[in-house]
């Protein structure tokens, strides 16, 4: 079962993912760091689709702020 902390831990992984892609030397180091990243993503929102505990008490779960980087460019 995804609890609420299990859900934000994913969230916190998608970001440092992130943020590690950003800082990648090479493009194959970066898409498979997206990759990761989306993955990270994709395991919170199923946890939180699948109504196993999207509220933590009466707060509900959500995404942490996003940083203020710029958007991702996509890679070619």
């Amino acid at each position: 079962m995804c609890g609420a902390e299990e859900i934000m831990e994913c969230y916190r992984r998608a970001e440092e993912a992130q943020r590690m892609a950003e800082a990648a030397l090479t493009p194959w180091e970066k898409a498979d760091l997206v990759e990761v990243e989306k993955r990270w993503l994709s395991l919170a929102r199923d946890c939180k689709c699948n109504g196993q505990s999207e509220r933590n008490g009466n707060k509900e779960v959500r995404r942490p702020q996003q940083s203020n980087h710029s958007p991702r460019r996509k890679l070619r």
